[in-house]
């Protein structure tokens, strides 16, 4: 950890440091030890006053020693969490090799990890396969649709049609591509049906790209849960009574 990585989780504690720092640089020895009242201690995250030094609490920072105390403070806040950092590194480790970061930035992990935070249409458009041709009046104003989207609004059609809310960097190794499927014997200007275990959406004609698009809407904002997670009985009415089966529907012996 460097110095100014204190800011991000001790604001005080850095501003402090920093003043220190400042002073040492810009006052003569009197001017220092007149301005500046500390000892060698610090507080640790859990509130508790500790020496960074034998004998610290009797000891001064002055203009002499001012650069060891800041640099002790660090080794102290550093040590104070080195065996959670020890527990995430071995989480991490678990899944991606740690050698990897070495050749990564933080933000190149995270993309890796959950994937771009902007939802490109040409990024869905190039996983996805089709049961009629794309050149189908019906998938044409579906990705006419699509493009219409906020950002939001993609998020929700993607956990609608497949159960999480991101695209992954690398789509083409997928095992199932996004599946747009064309039947004409749906019934007029139907809502779309979903399969989340295949990524896939079914969809009928539509007399309108606006109807259609009024039609996923409504789709995707009131399926926000996919497949089964929940059911009826789970839902509790205006008074906080649930449905067959007790509370949160599972059935309860003890209320026989």
């Amino acid at each position: 950890m460097k110095f100014a990585d204190l800011e991000g989780y001790d604001a005080y504690s850095f501003q402090v440091l920093r003043d220190i720092k400042k002073y040492g640089q810009e006052l003569t020895a009197e001017a220092f030890e007149a301005a500046v009242d500390e000892k060698f201690e610090t507080y640790l995250s859990n509130g508790k006053c500790v020496e960074i030094c034998p004998g610290g609490s009797d000891l001064a920072v002055t203009h002499a020693n001012h650069q060891e105390y800041v640099d002790l403070v660090i080794k102290a806040r550093i040590n104070e969490c080195q065996k959670q950092i020890e527990w995430v590194k071995e989480g991490v480790n678990y899944i991606i090799p740690l050698q990897i970061l070495d050749f990564l930035t933080w933000e190149e992990v995270e993309l890796r990890a959950v994937g771009p935070k902007e939802i490109e249409s040409s990024a869905l458009k190039a996983c996805s396969e089709y049961n009629v041709g794309e050149d189908h009046k019906m998938i044409k104003w579906f990705w006419t649709m699509f493009e219409s989207f906020t950002q939001e609004e993609r998020r929700k059609y993607l956990k609608f049609v497949w159960g999480r809310s991101k695209l992954p960097v690398e789509t083409t190794t997928l095992e199932y591509k996004h599946q747009v499927h064309f039947y004409e014997d749906r019934a007029l200007d139907s809502f779309p049906e979903s399969h989340t275990c295949f990524f896939t959406v079914d969809i009928g004609p539509y007399k309108t790209i606006e109807s259609m698009t009024g039609r996923f809407k409504t789709a995707i904002e009131l399926c926000g849960e996919i497949d089964a997670d929940h059911d009826a009985g789970q839902i509790a009415d205006e008074d906080g009574n649930y449905g067959e089966g007790g509370r949160n529907g599972y059935y309860d012996e003890e209320e026989e």
